[in-house]
């Protein structure tokens, strides 16, 4: 061995030791999961408890050039059922979109007209920039990443976060890996590649025991469409509420309000 390579690991043991610290080493499970359906399978497995839920959130927005803050109130139900009502500093009620997974329903306070459709990706990303189908977006807002249809997948495991990383790979080029943990199930992120445009990036943080489900309590959505970038912080959680029913997302339009009916092709402006 020569003298500068034995310098080298010299320098190198200093710096681990004193000026910085090593990256820490996670050891592969002796109890590892043994496909990539397996630990897919494990994702929703930990929310399997969860029926619907009930959140009081905090929303940062920021599409189309503009940036928002504000109060949301999210209710949704599996399999593809949202509530979605924006509140002023005073707990009113501004506007408010609900989707029974079929049709939907929107209008703001004061509005002279109220909107309602088909429950669209683009109909539902109407009052937050999540334009998903329902089941998608239940799923999002649960943790639950919604994954691409696959012709190969691979399975490996990360020392350096100590999570799995699942590689799928459509038959159209797209290219999606979740970052999941073992033993919960827990998705720490997840990103869709099509081409050279990142279309969907995931990541969750803050996870918490909810009536003894491990949900996630912040949630960043970032989408190529519209260079939407959509954080959630969950306040007040509730899980299986039973002030929740079928007419929480079915909402009719209120009294003297103008009802536009939009066809399942068409949007509103």
């Amino acid at each position: 061995m020569s003298v500068a390579h034995v310098f080298r690991k010299l320098v190198l043991m200093a710096l681990c030791g004193g000026l910085m610290a090593c990256p820490n080493r996670f050891a592969k499970p002796t109890d590892a999961h043994k496909t990539p359906e397996s630990a897919l399978a494990s994702i929703g497995a930990r929310v399997a408890g969860v029926e619907s839920l009930a959140v009081e959130a905090r929303a940062s927005v920021y599409a189309d050039g503009r940036a928002r803050k504000g109060t949301l109130e999210i209710a949704l139900e599996k399999p593809a059922s949202l509530f979605f009502a924006v509140l002023s500093p005073t707990g009113d009620m501004l506007s408010v979109l609900a989707s029974d997974g079929t049709r939907f329903a929107s209008f703001e306070r004061g509005a002279k007209f109220c909107v309602t459709g088909c429950s669209t990706p683009e109909n539902i990303a109407r009052l937050i920039p999540l334009a998903l189908e329902g089941s998608e977006a239940v799923s999002v807002l649960l943790g639950v990443v919604p994954t691409i249809k696959s012709d190969d997948s691979s399975l490996t495991w990360s020392e350096t976060e100590g999570t799995y990383i699942v590689t799928l790979r459509g038959g159209d080029g797209a290219v999606q890996r979740l970052w999941v943990e073992h033993g919960t199930g827990a998705v720490r992120r997840s990103v869709l590649i099509r081409g050279e445009t990142r279309v969907l990036e995931l990541s969750y943080d803050k996870y918490e025991s909810v009536q003894g489900q491990w949900l996630p309590h912040r949630l960043r959505v970032k989408m190529a469409q519209d260079k939407t970038d959509l954080q959630l912080d969950y306040r007040d959680v509730e899980v299986n509420p039973m002030t929740l029913t079928k007419d929480t997302f079915r909402l009719g339009c209120p009294a003297g309000t103008k009802v536009r009916n939009l066809g399942c092709a068409e949007v509103a402006p």
